[in-house]
């Protein structure tokens, strides 16, 4: 899939969108995201309507994507349907930043993750319930993908990436670690979590997540 859609790169700055999203908008569009995988880090366009781009990617209807168009081109690039399992060649996706409605956000705490996903090392926070432990409470509602806010993607040999809000496959992910626990701190069931081989998983109620005013997705 990503072959199709970006050829291969050795660094992509983050895409700006090319306007702000409006918070209420309901019209499905397209927007510039960066898209992570194996074969490396590009732009494509995600078409989205005026929900989270971390409810598309879980929701079970297929989602939209197609190559950035071509001022050279005579035509826009086609766009690809993608389903649930052909979403896993996704291993992280940053959206642009956009506005949204304070009202509509869920003020929940922070806690620093890390991952291991393919060739990046990404750190984060993820934002859970009052109480909750970030590795615990993921492993046990593991959504298909789920958002980091104050993100930096890191891997071997490129500069690294600064974005406001990244969106990881947690399916794929190969470790989990939670940063904010000093050792002496993480029980058992916390911290390190080596994470086994996606399974056919229980369709899960996506975690909504706080960010910074202007970057949650």
């Amino acid at each position: 899939m990503a072959g199709r859609l970006f050829g291969r790169s050795r660094h992509v700055d983050p895409a700006p969108a090319a306007a702000p999203l409006p918070g209420l908008a309901t019209e499905p569009h397209p927007i510039d995201v960066t898209l992570f995988t194996t074969d490396g880090i590009g732009e494509i366009q995600l078409l989205a309507g005026g929900g989270r781009i971390t409810e598309l990617l879980n929701a079970p209807d297929p989602v939209r994507v197609r190559a950035k168009p071509d001022e050279e081109r005579s035509s826009e690039p086609p766009w690809i349907d993608l389903d649930e399992t052909q979403r896993d060649e996704i291993l992280a996706l940053a959206p642009p930043p956009r506005d949204t409605n304070p009202l509509q956000r869920l003020h929940r705490p922070a806690q620093e993750v890390s991952v291991r996903i393919g060739p990046y090392h990404i750190t984060g926070e993820v934002h859970v319930p009052a109480g909750a432990e970030a590795t615990g409470f993921l492993m046990r509602h593991r959504p298909h993908f789920t958002p980091l806010t104050r993100a930096r993607i890191a891997q071997a040999g490129e500069p690294d990436v600064t974005v406001p809000v990244v969106i990881i496959n947690l399916r794929v992910v190969e470790e989990l670690t939670n940063k904010s626990l000093s050792a002496a701190q993480q029980p058992e069931s916390a911290g390190t979590e080596p994470v086994a081989p996606a399974e056919p998983m229980v369709p899960v109620e996506p975690t909504r997540a706080e960010g910074p005013p202007g970057a949650t997705d």
